[in-house]
């Protein structure tokens, strides 16, 4: 077996930094399936990772780790167009480590862990520059509301959301790009059926589309107590803090709540460039009384925090799998959530998940009232926690190297899992 070659792959890891959004499903699924692959299949893998590092507790298992720092010009004014800027020159400054890493050590596969314009345009180039095949892992598609698709659809969709001309036309032209190097690549992982369908209306071919998952560590999230033993908090929501996933919808929504029950209280948790907008949003409805803007927090204090809420609330049209909804389960919290493709994909047929249709507020109101009024918490949370023990880190961590095998075309036995 030791003669037997290893499986040398090649991965670029941008994540945003933290104002942009904290550590999401796609950093949080990258970075689970990367230390299992690590542990139990002989793999050789090498990773160019924005700064500041996620991959400290096992970085010393990696053949390479190259950290590069990106560039701070976030300006609230601007919002979003200096972020993507920010993203452009990483860009630049991280082609030449890329290519010089991959140019020189010959690799089976370039990995791009998610589908975000860094990632997948940057792995694209090297990849076709060095001849080397491309795999991209694709959590979800930004502009495109379940299964409909068509770049009209996504710049309305982003219209209605309140963006601007310019920033819709500017996510047409990113989705554009997406979509072109999808169907050019040797293989896409979807994180659920949802994303593979949508993948293969946008002309990606169907042979190259697999489907794989996400995981939850329940192990990880027990060994976090509720910040106390009763529930100080009526919802939480965790996310980006950004229109996409309905942070003014909820605010809305919680005014009219707040008419009902006085006292009632709502904390949101995550972080954003629009955050600021919120926050004047909130003065501006009289809502500080009853809505907690936290912030990003490290995950003992959200776990903490969630565990300390009767219910989880999540408004977001763009969701590829779900992986906050999956943590709020785990932590005994009934979830609120819109009724798109992958969520009623994932957890359709969890009694704890209630959905409403997209874009009802009144709808969202009267579910969140009727289930604060509910009694029977502790059968929620049971089935709750009962529902996502499904959800297993190994076996997508097992699925993911099938599939590596499967592009290779390797039946090497040694790659095997183990």
């Amino acid at each position: 077996m030791a003669s037997l070659a290893r499986i040398r792959i090649l991965s670029l890891f941008f994540h945003p930094r933290s104002h942009v959004t904290a550590v999401g499903g796609a950093e949080k699924r990258f970075i689970e399936v990367l230390r299992l692959l690590l542990e139990r299949g002989n793999l050789e893998i090498s990773v160019v990772e924005s700064t500041p590092s996620l991959l400290t507790s096992f970085r010393d298992r990696l053949r390479e780790v190259k950290p590069l720092s990106g560039f701070n010009l976030f300006v609230g004014s601007y919002g979003w167009f200096s972020i993507y800027f920010e993203w452009i020159l990483w860009m630049v400054k991280a082609f030449a480590s890329c290519f010089n890493i991959a140019y020189h050590r010959k690799y089976d596969l370039i990995l791009a862990s998610n589908n975000n314009i860094p990632n997948i345009l940057l792995s694209y180039i090297v990849s076709r520059l060095t001849r080397t095949p491309l795999c991209v892992i694709v959590h979800h598609l930004e502009g495109l509301i379940g299964d409909e698709v068509g770049i009209i659809k996504t710049y309305y969709t982003c219209r209605y959301k309140g963006f601007g001309r310019l920033f819709s036309l500017v996510r047409v032209l990113a989705l554009l790009t997406i979509t072109m190097i999808l169907r050019n690549v040797e293989a896409c992982i979807s994180v659920s059926a949802s994303i593979a369908r949508i993948l293969a209306k946008l002309g990606v071919p169907e042979r190259i589309i697999y489907v794989s998952g996400n995981g939850i560590n329940l192990e990880y999230i027990d060994s976090f107590v509720a910040l106390s033993e009763e529930k100080i908090y009526d919802a939480v929501f965790v996310g980006r803090i950004s229109r996409e996933k309905g942070v003014y919808n909820l605010l809305n929504v919680w005014l009219k709540i707040a008419g009902f029950r006085s006292a009632s209280r709502l904390i949101m948790i995550g972080s954003g460039p629009e955050i600021n907008d919120v926050k004047k949003s909130m003065s501006k409805l009289g809502l500080n009384k009853n809505v907690i803007l936290r912030g990003p927090c490290p995950d003992s204090q959200m776990y903490a925090i969630m565990k300390a809420s009767k219910l989880f609330v999540l408004p977001s049209i763009f969701e590829g799998w779900g992986l906050a909804v999956a943590e709020a389960l785990a932590c005994g919290l009934p979830v609120v959530c819109y009724d798109i493709p992958s969520l009623r994909e994932v957890f359709g047929r969890c009694k704890s998940v209630f959905f409403v249709p997209v874009n009802d507020l009144e709808a969202l109101r009267s579910t969140i009232l009727s289930l604060l009024k509910r009694t029977d918490f502790n059968d929620l949370a049971e089935e709750a926690r009962s529902y996502v023990e499904r959800f297993s880190w190994e076996a997508v961590a097992e699925k993911d190297l099938e599939i590596i095998k499967n592009i290779l075309g390797s039946v090497d036995s040694e790659v095997a899992w183990q």
